[in-house]
């Protein structure tokens, strides 16, 4: 796990688990003064844990955002899954430009691809914030 995902993990006081569970992951709210989780299947690959574990970040950060129950109510479901992959998309291309990667080189198309994200717009768009 590298820094700068310790860091988002500390900076929201989450832990992370590593069960042999359905699905690739969810967070665990807790209530009182007991630290929240983010579950994840532990049979993933290094790179599709990282981008589990941004993804609930997300939801951990943006979800209060949401008007709207995320289980009873769809369209709520869906803007609070959106928001969760906008943030690991971000973290991704903020991580990857930290190596020198040239944003105005970058074929955003391959790069989604490459995060196994179809949402192709939110990626062009992420990377055209670093070429102004």
């Amino acid at each position: 796990m590298d820094s700068n995902l310790k860091e988002l993990l500390k900076r929201n006081g989450l832990k992370v688990a590593y069960l042999p569970i359905d699905g690739k992951g969810y967070l665990v709210r807790t209530k009182g003064n007991k630290k929240d989780y983010i579950i994840v299947n532990k049979n993933l690959s290094d790179g599709e844990t990282e981008k589990v574990i941004l993804h609930e970040i997300g939801h951990y950060e943006h979800d209060n955002e949401v008007v709207g129950s995320y289980t009873h109510n769809l369209r709520s479901r869906d803007m609070c899954e959106h928001e969760a992959n906008k943030f690991m998309i971000h973290q991704k291309i903020k991580n990857y430009l930290n190596k020198g990667y040239d944003p105005v080189t970058i074929n955003y198309v391959n790069l989604a691809d490459s995060l196994g994200t179809k949402d192709y717009f939110e990626v062009k768009e992420e990377l055209e914030k670093y070429c102004e």
